[in-house]
């Protein structure tokens, strides 16, 4: 006997309070799961929002539904999370110090060109202008009636 794939979206039960499939069995919400994971890993989606995809019981309608559970992290994993959050983090090897050091002074040379380089565009700015004043005073004696 040839297995159904899954209902077309039309036909599929909407949760009136989340919006979400409705399942009338905890199998036939796990048979929708792994179809869920089995075409993102086949599509290449980008994430691992699959990955956390579990089955749970609706409250409200005491049907399944497939997605994320509402519900608080595990004691062990909130645990993990702050001993991860309250661990020093590691001193730097040789090399990686050597390599930090490399960049700095790299960093150092590239902003000491930078600013040699707009100094002296700076100075042939203010010579540009102190001649371009020039020429305007001498254009504007020359333009000058004398007395007669």
């Amino acid at each position: 006997m040839r297995e159904q794939g899954p209902a077309p979206k039309s036909l599929l039960q909407r949760c009136p309070v989340h919006g979400s499939v409705c399942h009338k069995t905890k199998q036939a919400a796990e048979v929708a799961l792994a179809g869920h994971v089995g075409a993102a890993k086949d599509s290449g989606v980008e994430g691992k929002a699959w990955k956390r995809l579990n089955v749970y019981r609706c409250r409200e309608t005491e049907t399944w539904h497939v997605g994320h559970a509402k519900e608080k992290l595990p004691d062990w994993r909130k645990a993990r999370q702050e001993r991860r959050a309250a661990q020093q983090p590691k001193p730097l090897t040789p090399g990686q110090l050597r390599r930090k050091i490399e960049h700095a002074e790299k960093e150092r040379a590239r902003h000491t060109e930078r600013a040699a380089y707009f100094a002296e565009q700076i100075e042939n700015l203010k010579y540009a202008d102190y001649l371009w004043a020039r020429e305007v005073a001498a254009t504007a004696k020359a333009s000058k009636p004398g007395p007669r």
